[in-house]
C-alpha cells in the first residue's frame, strides 16, 4: 500500500502567519524600548565605542550571511548564490543612502525574521514581499503617527531597509527548505490576499490625494500634529521638514538621503516588484510544489 503523494510535506500554515503577525506587532510596538536601551548603552560607553562595536557586529553579520547559500541543495547553489550576491548589494547601497545611524541596520534582522515566518506559512515570493511592504509601511507610519515630533516624517527610508531584510529573510528560509512544502491553494490564497490588500492601500491613498488629504510638507507651526485641520478639513502631513539638497548631514557628520513621500512610495512599490521578479523562480522548491499540487 502506498501512500498519499507528499502526504507527509502537508502542513498547517495559519501557525505560522499567526507568529509572524504576533512578532510583528510585538516589535514594532518594541521601538520604544530599543531606543532606549540604545540610548542607554550610548550613555554608558560613548558615541565612538557604540559605533564601532556596530560596526565590527555588521561585518561579522555579512560574514556570516555570505555562507547561507552553502546550506542550500548543491543544484541550486549557482542561482541561490546570485540572488542572495544581490540582495547584499542592496542591503550595501540602502545602508550607504540612507541610513542615518548605524542602529538604524536593526530593520534588516527585524524584518528578516518576519520574512522568514511568513514564507514558512505561505510559500509564496509575492505574497510574502507584498504582505512585508505593507507590515513595514504600517510600521513607520504608526510610529509617525504617534511620534511625530521625534520621527518628523513619514519615513520611506525605513520602509525600504524594512523590504530588503523581509526579502533576505524569505530567501534564507527557502533555502533552508522552509515553505516548500505549502499548498497550490495556500499559495494563491496568500497571493490573492496580499495583491488585493495593497489594492486597497493604493486605492484609498490615491482617493485621498485626488481629495487633497496628503500635505506633502507642512511647517511645524509651533507643534508636530501629524493631522492637522487645514482650511476646514482634517489632513495627513507627510514631513515636517524639507531638505534643500540631495544630501543631508547628521550632527555627527553621517550624509544620507532622506526620500520624499512621492520617490518613497515609487521605490517601495517598485522594489516590491522587483525583488518579486528577482525571487519568483522556483529554484529547489520545484520539486516539492510539483508534488503538494497533486
Amino acid at each position: 500500500m502506498t501512500s498519499p503523494p507528499c502526504t507527509e510535506l502537508r502542513h498547517h500554515p495559519l501557525p505560522w502567519i499567526a507568529a509572524a503577525l504576533a512578532y510583528w506587532a510585538a516589535s514594532a510596538a518594541g521601538h520604544d524600548i530599543v531606543s532606549q536601551a540604545y540610548g542607554v548603552l550610548f550613555e554608558t560607553f560613548g558615541r565612538q565605542t557604540m559605533e564601532h562595536a556596530l560596526n565590527a557586529m555588521s561585518i561579522a553579520s555579512v560574514a556570516a550571511l555570505a555562507a547561507v547559500p552553502l546550506l542550500g541543495p548543491r543544484a541550486d547553489l549557482r542561482r541561490n548564490a546570485t540572488l542572495w550576491a544581490a540582495l547584499l548589494v542592496l542591503a550595501f547601497a540602502l545602508d550607504a543612502t540612507l541610513i542615518v545611524t548605524n542602529v538604524e541596520r536593526i530593520h534588516f534582522p527585524q524584518y528578516a525574521i518576519l520574512g522568514a515566518l511568513l514564507f514558512a506559512g505561505l510559500g509564496d515570493a509575492a505574497a510574502v514581499l507584498v504582505a512585508c511592504a505593507l507590515l513595514g509601511l504600517g510600521d513607520e507610519f504608526a510610529q509617525f503617527a504617534l511620534n511625530a515630533h521625534y520621527t518628523k516624517y513619514l519615513d520611506f527610508n525605513d520602509c525600504l531597509l524594512n523590504l530588503a531584510g523581509a526579502a533576505m529573510g524569505m530567501v534564507a528560509a527557502r533555502i533552508l527548505g522552509f515553505g516548500l512544502n505549502v499548498s497550490r491553494r495556500t499559495r494563491q490564497a496568500g497571493r490573492a490576499v496580499a495583491l488585493a490588500l495593497a489594492g486597497l492601500t493604493a486605492f484609498a491613498c490615491a482617493a485621498a490625494l485626488a481629495d487633497g488629504r496628503f500635505l506633502f510638507h507642512h511647517a511645524p507651526d509651533g507643534g508636530f500634529d501629524p493631522f492637522p485641520v487645514v482650511d476646514g478639513a482634517r489632513r495627513m502631513v507627510l514631513s515636517f521638514v524639507q531638505s534643500d539638497g540631495f544630501w543631508t548631514v547628521s550632527e555627527h557628520g553621517r550624509r544620507y538621503h532622506i526620500l520624499s513621500p512621492q520617490a518613497g512610495a515609487a521605490l517601495l512599490a517598485g522594489l516590491t516588484a522587483l525583488l518579486i521578479r528577482l525571487c519568483e523562480a522556483p529554484g529547489a522548491s520545484r520539486v516539492r510544489h510539483a508534488l503538494t499540487d497533486a
